[in-house]
């Protein structure tokens, strides 16, 4: 009896300490994400070589409390998720890779803001991310805004390699026909410019790259 006694107060504390941690209200929580460099999609390359031109895909989280102060210093995870079903292109959940597992993890500044940074997504379809914080259990923040995309590596070959695979998909939309995810320049048809963006991603692969 004396022993449960003795550790009754610390049981107290333990449940205090958790009543009165800091946690993120995800209504006023804020997730977002940047823009591609060309208005219909992000495109990525497999490497992070000096004058790539691939584009890099940053997530922006807030975290506030239901006071709608910042939440500092709470582990903050970004995951990345693929629908192969968008706009019916029935990719089969195959054309979709990540040299960096699909996830990032971050902490809160004292402003309560953390950014991921997704640069070498491989295939092509759709993604989004869905935004958990850590503290000091999981709260699901938000995300689900699905992004269309491309890669150099239009097969989503987990090695990241870009070969003659992907440029016979690539060929697959020069006129008369078009595909967008072949159209690295969105401007309406598929041609050289778009081989030249496809090309920037031979002889390297995932294992060159570093991840952030």
């Amino acid at each position: 009896m004396r022993r449960s006694l003795a550790l009754s107060p610390l049981i107290l504390f333990a449940c205090s300490s958790i009543a009165l941690a800091v946690l993120p209200l995800p209504p006023l929580c804020g997730v977002g994400n940047n823009v591609g460099s060309t208005p219909c999609h992000h495109k990525f390359t497999n490497h992070d070589s000096p004058g790539s031109l691939g584009d890099t895909l940053i997530v922006y989280v807030t975290l506030r409390d239901e006071f709608a102060n910042p939440v500092a210093g709470c582990l903050t995870t970004a995951h990345l998720q693929y629908d192969d079903t968008i706009s019916g292109y029935g990719l089969g959940g195959k054309a979709f890779w990540d040299c960096c597992a699909f996830r990032g993890t971050g902490t809160t500044d004292a402003n309560g803001r953390v950014e991921f940074y997704f640069p070498f997504v491989q295939g092509r379809g759709h993604l989004s991310y869905s935004v958990t914080a850590r503290c000091p259990y999981d709260i699901p923040i938000g995300g689900e805004t699905w992004i269309p995309f491309t890669s150099t590596n239009l097969r989503g070959d987990p090695s990241g390699v870009t070969n003659v695979f992907s440029l016979a998909l690539w060929a697959g939309g020069l006129p008369p026909g078009y595909d967008v995810y072949m159209d690295y320049t969105c401007d309406g048809t598929v041609d050289v410019y778009d081989l030249g963006f496809w090309a920037s991603g031979l002889t390297v692969d995932c294992s060159t790259v570093s991840c952030p």
